[in-house]
């Protein structure tokens, strides 16, 4: 439940709550949620990462607020996620819960980071290269625990994931910002073009026949094999052996060409991407 610092004026209406932001405040009240109650720290969270993106005022909160509330949603995220990674199948009611408000965070937190760097561009308010990758690279990494997750309980993303993560990474082409490392301590090497081609490499591996916490070994050691470039616009038609194709614009997940994908339509070529998956098996 939030406390006063972050009532609405309005009387706590949901996402018309106009919260105050001062990150001092936000920092002392995330640091006084209770680890021992992950599932009601969590759903705090959800409810303040809901108030900041459905406000009158959009994007106001700053990145430095945004890190904070991502910093903490990943501490509560180990005691959730501790709840069904060693569990056998079929999960709990209370396990399939903790996924979803898992998800539920993640999904909202990527959306404020998204409208956040929206926000900066539209008022063009002054933010440096890296900034601007960091709040991309946040977005998309928060959608890459959602894939984990989800896995994880052997379920699908739902509608709009695939959708969500095409869409950061073509901001991330169309700022050149792909291969650009965020201004970050907890980031070395790592670049939205390498962590998007961790996810794609993921979501290509059949993890439904690992066990959670193999996939989650999987997931995190799946970088370390991910080599530039990651994601091409263009193939030969020679060499589809290990390629995959999406489309930036559509909400579906990535598929194998094959040998008859020899021809693309005048109309999606622009919006298709191709992803050879080779380097990393080898």
């Amino acid at each position: 439940m939030l406390d006063s610092r972050f009532h609405s004026k309005a009387g706590g209406r949901g996402g018309d709550l106009p919260l105050q932001t001062d990150q001092a405040a936000l920092a002392d009240w995330l640091q006084a949620l209770p680890m021992n109650d992950a599932r009601r720290s969590g759903r705090a969270i959800l409810e303040i990462l809901r108030a900041f993106r459905g406000g009158p005022d959009k994007g106001q909160v700053n990145l430095s607020s945004l890190e904070l509330l991502n910093t903490r949603l990943l501490e509560f995220s180990k005691p959730l996620e501790a709840t069904f990674i060693d569990s056998g199948f079929p999960f709990s009611e209370e396990q399939r819960g903790n996924v979803d408000l898992l998800v539920n965070c993640l999904r909202e937190l990527a959306e404020n980071y998204l409208q956040q760097l929206e926000y900066y561009l539209h008022r063009q308010i002054k933010l440096n290269r890296q900034q601007q990758a960091l709040l991309l690279y946040r977005a998309l990494q928060a959608m890459g625990l959602v894939l984990l997750y989800t896995s994880e309980t052997y379920l699908r993303p739902e509608d709009g994931f695939w959708a969500t993560c095409y869409r950061i990474y073509e901001l991330a082409e169309q700022m050149r910002l792909a291969t650009l490392v965020p201004a970050a301590e907890d980031l070395q090497r790592q670049s939205i073009d390498r962590l998007f081609g961790k996810i794609l490499l993921f979501s290509l591996c059949n993890s439904n026949q690992f066990r959670p916490r193999e996939m989650q070994k999987i997931y995190q050691s799946l970088e370390r094999f991910i080599e530039g470039p990651v994601v091409i616009a263009e193939y030969s038609p020679e060499r589809l052996k290990g390629l995959y194709v999406f489309n930036l614009h559509q909400d579906a997940p990535p598929s194998r060409c094959s040998d008859s994908f020899t021809e693309v339509p005048p109309n999606t070529v622009h919006s298709l991407r191709y992803f050879n998956v080779l380097p990393a098996a080898r």
